[in-house]
């Protein structure tokens, strides 16, 4: 990968954490509040916001989604009008969560899945004798940038 291109998906990933840090942040404030309450709007608004710039400028550089972004992105998108610009209705705020099973339908979940699951432990070799299985080893695999190893990138 170029150094631009690696700056722009850094970039990307960095803003859909920071998305996902503000989501939680808004959630926790929007959980304690009744559904009839004025205050959710703003909430809404915020949250509208943060997930249109995130989505707009960066999905298709991002490497890597939160999944709390995805559940609150498809739980707001309930709850707009048909132009998708005003929020109509609350949304249901325990709606919005990592294991919302509606993130799997997103055709950014499996970004998602590189952010949530950490990478397994090395585990030291067994000594003992060795024995072939028959199986040779795979080759890495490969990104779309012709040479470059696929990696996970690095959460938040």
């Amino acid at each position: 990968m170029s150094s631009v291109t690696n700056t722009t998906c850094t970039t990307a990933n960095q803003t859909f954490c920071k998305a996902g840090k503000r989501m939680e942040e808004l959630l926790q404030t929007a959980l304690q509040l009744d559904p009839t309450n004025p205050r959710n709007m703003p909430i809404v608004v915020d949250m509208a916001k943060m997930l249109s710039h995130a989505f707009t400028m960066f999905a298709t550089q991002a490497k890597s989604i939160p999944l709390i972004v995805l559940s609150a992105a498809t739980e707001l998108q309930e709850h707009l009008d048909t132009s998708f610009c005003k929020v109509i209705t609350t949304p249901v705020w325990t709606n919005i969560c990592r294991d919302n099973p509606r993130n799997t339908r997103s055709p950014l979940y499996p970004l998602s899945v590189s952010f949530a699951q950490p990478a397994p432990p090395a585990t030291p070799p067994i000594a003992g004798p060795s024995q072939f299985s028959g199986a040779l080893p795979q080759e890495p695999v490969m990104s779309v940038e012709k040479g470059q190893r696929q990696g996970k990138s690095k959460p938040c």
